[in-house]
């Protein structure tokens, strides 16, 4: 479990990110997951965006695909999920 001060210090961090993915109208398919799991390995902290035409919002899948990832879920604000890898 991280600590509360630790989840805000990335909160931080992840503000100046840009958002490494971008979730479209296909919503979350296999490629993408799949994509995420290389990015989270690679930079450890992302920043993913959901746009408008995404069938499903950051704040309804976040836990659940932080759990899927093996990841931990920073943030979730908007349309913008940031993730942590474990």
């Amino acid at each position: 479990m991280i600590s509360k001060e630790k989840i805000r210090a990335l909160r931080v961090q992840a503000q100046s990110l840009p958002a490494m993915l971008q979730i479209g109208k296909n919503g979350l398919t296999q490629p993408v997951k799949d994509e995420i799991m290389v990015l989270l390995k690679r930079h450890r902290l992302i920043k993913v965006k959901f746009l408008k035409s995404a069938p499903i919002k950051a704040k309804e899948v976040g836990e659940e695909l932080a759990e899927e990832m093996k990841s931990t879920l920073i943030d979730a604000r908007g349309n913008t999920l940031v993730l942590r890898w474990r």
